[in-house]
């Protein structure tokens, strides 16, 4: 899977502004396969937006949300679509918190799409949300045992939570995972499943 397009841009940081607005009749998401969310908050999407959203995930788009610093517990999704289809819980502000030691990345067991990436390249996460996986999802990965990739479904469709951040330096001979030769395998596999 490659990116074909990238169709809206959060511009400048922090005040919650996409451009060009994202759309809010479901109908123009509707020839896209996935939706990617990269450290955007739900005031960025609008209500309108935010539905849009909520119904293109429910007929069967699929929908990747990124950690960052207004993702999760900063990104003023309480009571709002957004939160209703993630498949992951956040105990609310300041929610992401650096770790003590780079965690490792491991994929579930039973998790096949994640078998055959170059896992033994140790990729990890240095600043983490800390997430909890609502009944009924699936952890894919696993970072130092916390919850770092969750899947769950969304009316045909489906969400998936990442929990890393791309912050923090990497203290020497630590693959840090957005600089991982897997990510991109990793991502297209989770998009396309």
């Amino acid at each position: 899977t490659k990116v074909t397009r990238v169709a809206h841009m959060a511009t400048p940081a922090f005040n919650s502004v996409l451009n060009p607005p994202f759309p809010i009749d479901a109908a123009e998401l509707s020839g896209l396969r996935a939706v990617v969310l990269a450290d955007v908050d739900a005031e960025a999407l609008s209500f309108q937006g935010r539905n849009s959203l909520h119904r293109f995930a429910e007929a069967g788009g699929t929908v990747l949300v990124l950690g960052g610093w207004v993702s999760y517990g900063e990104s003023k999704m309480e009571d709002t679509f957004l939160e209703e289809m993630l498949p992951v819980t956040s105990p609310g502000s300041f929610d992401h918190e650096r770790c003590k030691k780079p965690l490792p990345l491991t994929p579930a067991a039973d998790w096949v799409a994640g078998q055959g990436l170059p896992w033994k390249e140790a990729p990890s996460v240095l600043w983490m949300h800390r997430l909890t996986p609502k009944p009924g999802t699936k952890v894919l990965v696993t970072a130092g045992g916390k919850p770092f990739l969750v899947s769950g479904a969304c009316g045909k469709g489906k969400v998936i939570a990442c929990a890393g951040t791309v912050l923090g330096t990497a203290p020497a001979g630590t693959k840090v995972f957005w600089g991982w030769s897997g990510w991109p395998q990793l991502l297209a596999k989770c998009l396309s499943q």
